[in-house]
């Protein structure tokens, strides 16, 4: 080896210009896996599921008030059938078809279930997308499309292919609320045909629907069709004695209040009225009327 000063210098500049030369090499690499990160969440699409989560906690959580919620349950359409919790239902059947007049809860309940798979992502590792069926009626694109513009503000890059990674990963909960309120027969048909296809297709994936009794024929299932228990007397009875009212009201009131909306109608009429009197079955139904058909 020479080891005259010349040398030594002359060596100790290459290796600086070698050592530098690594690092940029090493950054250039940094920005070209970054580019392709990039590129391929173009291509493939990414969903940004905490965005979301959070976004849809907050705007479940103003329809899912705490304070006006009386803890409910789902049994089953069948003879011999015994009350469960609606999310163990949901995640034991996949597919549940939750049936019952206006105003019996059902929207609620969805959102309390939305509310849960927020609050539990961390458990559950579902994705809940709520779908208001009021919206296919008034739609002209398919049942994927009403998906896709829920989830496709909280996308990067293609958001189709960002979706159907969710399915075929079965990270979805689907809720799918109202199918009276598809009014067209036609829309209706085309519907359960969109539904049917896709629980055939992502059938690990979870599908809630909910819909009145008499616009509901089996039309996704004879199985798995749940109705909601009642308004419990006792659980009546302590919250109209925590409104300050009468608790103790005739059987043929406890029995028209296990329907939650005439429970919240009829509560209200208690508490507003001075004299605290009973209020008659007429005027309740004279009530409803009003909140639910003047203007449909």
């Amino acid at each position: 080896k020479i080891k005259t000063p010349e040398s030594q210098a002359l060596c100790r500049i290459i290796k600086e210009f070698i050592d530098d030369l690594d690092k940029q090499l090493i950054y250039l690499s940094a920005i070209v896996d970054d580019n392709n990160t990039m590129l391929k969440k173009l291509v493939n699409g990414n969903f940004r599921i905490s965005s979301y989560i959070k976004t849809l906690l907050a705007t479940s959580g103003d329809s899912f008030v705490q304070s006006d919620y009386f803890e409910r349950y789902l049994f089953q359409d069948i003879a011999g059938s015994k009350a469960k919790d609606s999310l163990d239902i949901l995640l034991q059947h996949h597919k549940v078809v939750l049936k019952g007049e206006a105003g019996f809860g059902k929207t609620f309940e969805t959102f309390k279930l939305i509310n849960q798979l927020c609050v539990n992502y961390s458990s559950y590792q579902l994705i809940p997308v709520y779908v208001p069926l009021i919206e296919y009626e008034d739609s002209l694109g398919s049942l994927f499309v009403i998906i896709q513009s829920k989830m496709e503000p909280f996308c990067e890059g293609n958001s189709k292919e960002a979706i159907n990674q969710l399915f075929v990963n079965n990270q979805l909960a689907l809720f799918f609320d109202g199918i009276d309120d598809i009014v067209d027969e036609r829309k209706r048909l085309k519907f359960f045909s969109e539904a049917n296809q896709l629980m055939t297709h992502d059938n690990q994936n979870f599908f809630f629907f909910t819909t009145r009794n008499n616009r509901y024929k089996h039309e996704l299932g004879e199985d798995k069709n749940f109705l909601l228990t009642n308004l419990a007397d006792t659980v009546i009875q302590r919250d109209l004695i925590r409104l300050g009212s009468d608790g103790n009201l005739p059987q043929s009131y406890l029995e028209l209040f296990r329907n939650p909306l005439f429970y919240k109608i009829g509560k209200s009429m208690l508490v507003d009225r001075q004299n605290k009197e009973l209020i008659n079955r007429t005027q309740i139904f004279t009530e409803y009327f009003e909140k639910n058909y003047r203007y449909k």
